[in-house]
C-alpha cells in the first residue's frame, strides 16, 4: 500500500514538475517570438499608428529626452521618499507626522511630473498635423479611459489621483477670471 502510495505522489510531482516546466518553455517562447516582431518592426507603436514623417520622429524624440532629463530628477526624489516610507513601515512606532509629511511630498512630485508630460506633450503636438492631432487625442482617450468605482468618484467623476490637484488648479483659475 505504502509503495502504491509513493508511486501515485511521485507521479503527481512528475506531471506538476513538466507542467511547470512546459509553461515556462511558452512563457519563454512567447518573449522571444515578441522580441522578434519588435525587431521585424521597428519603431515604437506611437510612430507606427501616427505616421510620422523623419522629421516629426526627430523633433518628438527631442521632446522625450527633454522630459526625461526635467523628470529624471522627480523620479529619483519620489524614489527616496518611497524607500523612507518603507522605513517608516519597517519601525517599531508610527511617526503619523512623518509619514503624512511623506505622502504629502509624494503627491506634490507626482503633480508636478504630470504637469510636466502634459506640457511638453501639449507642446509636442504642434508638430502634428491636425489629423495625427485627431488621432492621438483619440489613442490618449483610449489609453487613459477607465470606469470609476462607486466608491472612487473623483472630480467629474474622473479618477480621484493626483490629477484632483489639477482640476481644483484650473476650476480656481476659471472662477478667478
Amino acid at each position: 500500500m505504502k509503495h502504491k502510495t509513493a508511486i501515485i505522489v511521485l507521479s503527481i510531482v512528475l506531471a506538476a514538475s513538466v507542467g511547470l516546466n512546459l509553461g515556462g518553455i511558452g512563457m519563454m517562447a512567447l518573449v522571444r517570438m515578441r522580441a522578434r516582431r519588435h525587431l521585424e518592426e521597428p519603431g515604437q507603436p506611437l510612430v507606427r499608428r501616427l505616421k510620422l514623417t523623419e522629421d516629426q520622429r526627430d523633433d518628438l524624440r527631442i521632446a522625450r529626452k527633454e522630459l526625461g532629463k526635467a523628470t529624471g530628477p522627480l523620479r529619483e526624489e519620489m524614489g527616496n521618499k518611497r524607500r523612507e516610507i518603507v522605513e517608516l513601515l519597517m519601525a517599531d512606532q508610527l511617526d503619523s507626522a512623518r509619514r503624512d509629511s511623506l505622502f504629502t511630498e509624494i503627491a506634490r512630485l507626482q503633480t508636478e511630473m504630470e504637469l510636466l508630460v502634459f506640457d511638453k506633450l501639449f507642446e509636442a503636438k504642434t508638430v502634428l498635423n491636425p489629423e495625427q492631432q485627431e488621432h492621438l487625442l483619440q489613442m490618449i482617450q483610449k489609453e487613459f479611459h477607465h470606469m470609476p468605482g462607486p466608491l472612487m468618484q473623483g472630480p467629474h467623476n474622473g479618477h480621484p489621483g493626483p490629477g484632483r490637484t489639477i482640476d481644483k488648479k484650473c476650476n480656481q483659475e476659471r472662477s478667478e477670471r
